[in-house]
């Protein structure tokens, strides 16, 4: 049986300003944002998205070998939830 889901989640607070991840780096993680605000941006572009309460990124980390295609960093104070790739890869294979 598959474990729930919920229970799977780890929490995480990031401080205004704070980098969650940079372009580049190995995906390894999603996020929920359940308070706070985020931005992400890249080289090109100043800023592609903010991202507010509800909000779901990183989440091709789980599923693909990719690198991140941008950058995230906490514009204001955050509380985060996380499932780490590591541990959600070996539920896929058991949900039918």
């Amino acid at each position: 049986m598959v474990p729930e889901l919920a229970n799977l989640l780890c929490e995480l607070r990031a401080k205004a300003q704070e980098p969650l991840f940079r372009k580049g780096d190995q995906g390894d993680k999603m996020y929920i944002l359940v308070e706070g605000e985020v931005k992400c941006t890249t080289e090109i572009a100043m800023w592609i998205a903010r991202l507010g309460p509800g909000n779901v990124f990183g989440e091709f980390a789980l599923i693909d070998e990719e690198t991140r295609p941008a950058s995230v960093t906490a514009e204001k104070s955050c509380s985060l939830l996380y499932l780490e790739k590591d541990i959600m890869v070996p539920l896929m294979g058991q949900i039918s």
